[in-house]
């Protein structure tokens, strides 16, 4: 009854059979009625039940490693731009700016404790007129009353790309900036 299985799925219910000596009765069942089949579609029917039941279920195993790879790339994608804009934070050149009007922004990831926001500012660097740019940023929810409309902030301006504006939160643990004097 066993003879004409393939010599591979055969090796294979012998092993699983060593392991686990109590699965012996239900493959006794299908090779019972792998011998009674009629038809050859039957047969490798039996067969494919008879190796799955025996081979390891590796599609989890991928989902889960799939998965990990995942969230791995995103955590580094995360921490990656975390340490491009602190990098570029260092070195901007810190600049006023009066909120003109604040909208919900894009970003690619959020947290409870804070809200993606575009900010539109009008920009008071020293030695230049004052400009209209925006930035978009994850504000925490404890800054929220500093970034409304008509308030002042310290933000940073990236030297080489003055529409290139950074939420500096760390200037926001002083006070807010004087606002500038007409000349």
């Amino acid at each position: 009854m066993h003879d004409d299985l393939p010599p591979a799925l055969r090796a294979r219910l012998d092993a699983f059979l060593r392991k686990k000596p109590q699965a012996q009765e239900l493959i006794d069942k299908l090779l019972a009625k792998r011998a009674a089949s009629a038809s050859d579609s039957e047969r490798q029917f039996i067969e494919k039940m008879l190796h799955d039941l025996v081979s390891p279920a590796r599609k989890a195993a991928i989902i889960v490693v799939a998965i990990l790879v995942f969230l791995l790339g995103v955590f580094a994608l995360i921490t990656w731009d975390a340490a491009q804009e602190e990098a570029a934070l260092e070195r901007s050149v810190p600049a006023v700016a009066l909120v003109k009007r604040m909208d919900p922004g894009d970003c690619w990831v959020s947290s409870r404790t804070a809200r993606c926001l575009r900010l539109e500012l009008e920009v008071h660097r020293d030695g230049a007129p004052p400009y209209t740019g925006s930035l978009t940023d994850n504000i925490d929810l404890e800054w929220m009353s500093r970034v409304q409309p008509g308030s002042w902030l310290t933000i940073g301006v990236d030297p080489d790309d003055p529409n290139k504006l950074l939420f500096d939160e760390r200037a926001m643990a002083v006070p807010p900036p004087t606002p500038p004097t007409s000349p």
